[in-house]
């Protein structure tokens, strides 16, 4: 089940997980999470949920949707903020991210002969 945002009626593009209350507001810090749009313009929504990520040249793993997307932003893993709020640098790279191609934003796909996906 996706979120139905506009976003995922296309294919290729990041999508920063919303809250559900204000579909312009980025989730909580444990809530959020990234997909990889699958859609299509005919209505089908479509979304795959980035749960865990590893370096493979360290072979370090992160797990756990929020820390994945706070690991790919931001270089830490940390999602228990004190306020429960996002800092303001946070927020605008969520929204540099979101609605962007997988293949030429600052956070981008790579080819890789592993079988798992790497991010750059």
């Amino acid at each position: 089940m996706t979120a139905r945002h506009h976003t995922q009626l296309t294919s290729g593009r990041f999508y920063v997980h919303r809250s559900k209350k204000n579909h312009k507001k980025f989730k909580q810090p444990n809530f959020i999470a990234l997909d990889i749009t699958w859609g299509s313009p005919f209505e089908c929504f479509g979304g795959l949920l980035i749960i865990e990520i590893k370096n493979v040249g360290t072979d370090e793993e992160v797990n756990e949707c929020a820390k994945v997307l706070n690991r790919l932003i931001s270089g830490r893993e940390e999602t228990k903020l004190i306020s429960k709020k996002w800092i303001q640098d946070d927020l605008n790279s969520f929204s540099e991210l979101d609605d962007s191609s997988i293949f030429d934003c600052q956070l981008s796909l790579m080819n890789s002969n592993s079988v798992q996906t790497i991010f750059a």
